[in-house]
């Protein structure tokens, strides 16, 4: 017998024959009975099946009904207006949803508000997507949505998106809170396990944003997890993943991105509220060869303050580190923190266990406006490896506080290597020595390397900040230094008057190699106010410097008067 494939052609007549089938089939409660397998208590006369997208709005609104095992396609709630529904779903009885699910999400120009509590003790199981209280469209609107299940199984099946409050676009207010605390959660079949493929968002962007999970929770795994207003956020309350009370979470993976903003995460452990993840937690970012990016409070003229510690496990693989940054001064202050330092267990996109650690991109407060934010490293690092690094590397005029590379007690950091952009400005290492002093500045005997000779940093800053009064000083500890670079300032004033004094002292390097194929610019760069030494150490008998250009303290017109530069060999 001959098995014979479909042709394109009438594949596409079966595909449009089952779109025609599918129908939206919206509640009506006309025989006022609430259950949905009457047929006349939908639009059309018709239950709906499981081609079908069902919808409830402001036609009839209250109490309905789910008496039986249902299988839709999608299912709406809250399109328009304001509205409040309870969606009973008795014991041995489901909804199950394969396509998507949505609660207050705006398509259009309406702004709908809608409350959904889903009761009974029965199943509500999810595929597709769950959006709740989401805008993904341009105008004037305010969707404001909230979906609670009181108990009974909360199931996910190949859920690819999950916003709880996110907007979209770049106006208007947005909320969304998701809480499945009452019920028992699993997904994909696995119990106590809650997972999205693809993006998992909460309050992101600008809007409010709450995901409530039971306690009995273990694993949280998402492509993406971000949380948080982001852009124009003060406004708005801190969002929230609530983790229960007591909770038995123990591992959280992200394949991608967090990116967690104007948030915090919380849990009561029995006897108070505390924030961040509960300390037997281990947490993944990326992974070998598919890098993720992990940013703390890193904004858009917004508010933030987001502190991760107390993990038992951090593996990150890292193409990008932010921590603490807003790009514009109208919101603000943004701080951002990651403390690694009583960590059991360590790799960030290196083995810091084995004392390494290699990122592409670290960046530590500044940027626009108010950021400032604190790295924390276990003292066992002995070799970091960065292609940029920028620490309260500023371009604007705002006073934000001073961000710190932390390299803990004891530090046994002995290379420093960045490859691309070294910029450093309202920002300092520090470390604690021997005798419990907090000393700023690197540990002794550190060999410092920015970029090669086949390829030069495009930047080697020090002091590269505009705000009045900002201190830098940068190579106390260094012994040996190679750098080429294709530039180098020391000392970016801001305007008139702002007084930046900037240091790069290498007198405590043996060897000294400063390859710079473009200018050194010491107190030179325009704007004003800086004050800038370059000391450099007795070398070694291959020891160089050498530059295409060399500037000295030059202002930038003559009524600018506060330039100083200063060379010391």
């Amino acid at each position: 017998m001959k098995v014979r494939s479909l042709s394109g052609k009438l594949l596409g007549m079966v595909l449009c024959a089952q779109a025609a089938w599918a129908a939206t089939r919206t509640w009506t409660d006309t025989s006022g009975d609430h259950l949905w397998s009457t047929t006349n208590n939908w639009s059309g006369n018709a239950v709906p099946g499981s081609a079908d997208v069902a919808t409830f709005d402001t036609t009839a609104t209250g109490t309905n009904v789910a008496d039986g095992v249902f299988l839709l396609s999608q299912l709406y709630y809250g399109t328009n207006g304001t509205t409040f529904f309870e969606t009973q779903v008795g014991p041995g009885q489901s909804v199950t949803v394969p396509s998507g699910v949505q609660v207050a999400y705006h398509s259009g120009i309406l702004s709908p508000t809608c409350r959904v509590d889903v009761t009974g003790g029965g199943a509500l199981r999810i595929g597709g997507y769950l959006y709740v209280g989401t805008r993904g469209f341009s105008g004037g609107n305010y969707p404001d949505g909230r979906l609670a299940v009181r108990g009974g199984a909360f199931a996910l099946t190949n859920m690819g998106t999950l916003y709880a409050g996110y907007n979209a676009h770049t106006i208007c207010a947005v909320s969304g809170v998701v809480d499945v605390s009452e019920a028992s959660v699993e997904s994909d079949g696995v119990a106590n396990r809650f997972a999205v493929r693809n993006t998992l968002a909460v309050g992101y962007r600008r809007a409010f944003g709450a995901l409530k999970l039971p306690p009995a929770v273990t694993n949280l795994t998402c492509g993406n997890l971000w949380i948080g207003a982001s852009y124009i956020g003060n406004a708005f309350p801190y969002s929230v993943l609530d983790l229960g009370t007591n909770p038995a979470l123990t591992s959280v993976v992200i394949t991608n991105d967090a990116m967690i903003n104007k948030a915090f995460i919380t849990y009561h452990d029995g006897s108070m509220q505390k924030t961040g993840f509960p300390p037997n937690v281990a947490v993944r970012i990326g992974a070998p060869g598919a890098p993720g990016r992990l940013k703390l409070a890193s904004v858009y003229a917004t508010d933030a303050d987001v502190r991760w510690k107390g993990f038992r496990r951090f593996e990150a693989w890292l193409r990008l580190l932010y921590l603490g940054q807003d790009e514009n001064g109208a919101g603000g202050p943004a701080y951002g923190e990651l403390d690694l330092t009583d960590t059991n267990t360590i790799e960030l996109a290196g083995s810091i266990t084995t004392g390494s650690m290699a990122v592409a991109d670290v960046q530590i407060g500044g940027h626009d406006a108010w950021g400032s934010g604190r790295l924390m490293l276990p003292p066992s690092v002995t070799n970091i490896v960065l292609g940029t690094l920028h620490l309260g590397y500023q371009y604007n005029l705002y006073d934000m506080s001073y961000s710190a590379f932390d390299l803990g007690s004891n530090s046994q950091l002995r290379a420093l290597t960045v490859s691309n952009e070294f910029r450093i400005g309202r920002g300092y290492f520090v470390y604690v020595d021997g005798g419990g002093n907090t000393v700023t500045g690197t540990p002794p005997n550190l060999r410092l390397r920015v970029g090669s000779p086949s390829a030069r940093a495009t930047y080697f800053n020090v002091g590269d900040a505009t705000y009045i009064g900002t201190v830098c000083r940068f190579g106390a500890g260094v012994s040996d230094v190679e750098a080429y670079a294709t530039n180098v300032t020391i000392g970016r004033g801001g305007w008139m008057n702002h007084q930046v004094t900037s240091v790069l002292d290498l007198r405590g390097a043996t060897n000294l190699v400063f390859d710079i194929a473009g200018p050194v610019n010491i107190g030179a760069n325009p704007g004003c106010g800086s004050y800038a030494y370059l000391y450099g150490g007795p070398g070694s008998p291959g020891g160089r410097a050498s530059a295409s250009a060399l500037t000295l303290g030059r202002p930038y017109s003559a009524s600018y008067t506060w330039y100083r530069g200063l060379l010391v060999v």
